[in-house]
């Protein structure tokens, strides 16, 4: 990806980052995520990613906060170069 790609947190690579575009969901995902710091403009790194479709450990400013895979599946991210 050349910095152009709009994908889901759960789809990104480890250690990319990017800014968070759109949170899909009905509305308690959308409030679930805002909670963890997670909302629109948002810039966020993938940390690691537990086997299969385990939790997201992700960078949000100076916090590192887990979550689920499927919750990670409505944040679309536009990946940074």
């Amino acid at each position: 990806m050349k910095g152009t790609g709009c994908i889901s947190l759960a789809s990104c690579k480890e250690g990319q980052t990017g800014k968070v575009i759109a949170v899909l969901g009905d509305k308690h995902v959308r409030e679930r995520l805002e909670v963890l710091g997670i909302r629109k403009g948002t810039v966020l790194m993938k940390k690691v990613q537990q086997m299969g479709q385990g939790p997201i450990i992700a960078a949000v400013g100076n916090l590192e906060i887990a979550v689920g895979f499927d919750l990670a599946r409505n944040v679309i991210i536009r990946v940074e170069v």
